[in-house]
C-alpha cells in the first residue's frame, strides 16, 4: 500500500509540475523580464500580456466545444494534449529568447512577445482545457473527483512555489559581477532554461 502510495503521489506530482512552472513563471516573472531585464517599455509588456490573455478568453472556450465533439481512436481529449507539447516547446523558448544585445525597437519587442506569450497560451489551452474536462469522465463520484483535482492544484503550487524559491535563493542570488542578480539577462536564461 505504501509503494502504490508513492507512485501515486509522484505521478500526480510529475504531471502537474511542468504547468506549475509555467504558470509560475508567466503570472510573477514575464513582465518583469520584458520590462526590466529586456527594457521593453512597462505599458508595452503589460499590453501585449493583455491581448494576450484576451484571445486565451476566447480560445478557452472554443478548445472546450471542440475537444467535446472530437471522437477519435486515441478518445476525445488525448489528441490535443498530445499535440500541445509542440507550441508549447517552441514558443515558450523564444519568449524567454530576446536578448538585450539583439538591438530591438520597443515595437518589434512588443510583436515578439505578443506572438509568443499568445501562442504559448494557446498551447497550454490545447492541454489544460480537455485535461480538466477528464474530471467528469474519469471519475461519477463527487468526493473522488474534488479530491482528484484538489490534488492536482496542490501539487501545481507546490511547483509553482519551489520555482520561485529556485529563482530567489539559487540563480538570483548576489554574485561578484551584480547585486541583483535578477536583472541580468544569463542569470535569468540559466533559471528558465536549466
Amino acid at each position: 500500500i505504501l509503494y502504490e502510495g508513492l507512485v501515486l503521489f509522484w505521478r500526480h506530482f510529475s504531471e502537474w509540475f511542468g504547468p506549475g512552472i509555467h504558470w509560475n513563471l508567466r503570472s510573477f516573472f514575464l513582465l518583469f523580464y520584458y520590462s526590466r531585464v529586456i527594457g521593453l517599455d512597462p505599458l508595452l509588456a503589460s499590453s501585449a500580456i493583455a491581448l494576450a490573455l484576451i484571445i486565451d478568453s476566447f480560445t478557452d472556450p472554443i478548445m472546450g466545444a471542440l475537444s467535446d465533439r472530437t471522437n477519435s481512436k486515441y478518445g476525445r481529449r488525448h489528441p490535443y494534449m498530445f499535440i500541445s507539447f509542440v507550441p508549447v516547446s517552441i514558443f515558450y523558448v523564444l519568449l524567454f529568447s530576446p536578448s538585450q544585445d539583439w538591438e530591438l525597437s520597443q515595437s518589434q519587442l512588443f510583436w515578439w512577445m505578443f506572438v509568443c506569450a499568445s501562442m504559448t497560451r494557446i498551447g497550454m489551452t490545447l492541454f489544460e482545457v480537455p485535461h480538466r474536462s477528464f474530471g467528469a469522465e474519469i471519475s461519477k463520484d463527487y468526493y473522488e473527483r474534488t479530491e482528484l483535482f484538489s490534488r492536482r492544484e496542490m501539487f501545481q503550487w507546490i511547483a509553482g512555489i519551489s520555482n520561485a524559491f529556485l529563482a530567489y535563493f539559487i540563480f538570483f542570488k548576489s554574485r561578484w559581477r551584480y547585486n541583483n542578480c535578477q536583472f541580468d539577462y544569463f542569470s535569468f536564461n540559466a533559471w528558465i532554461f536549466n
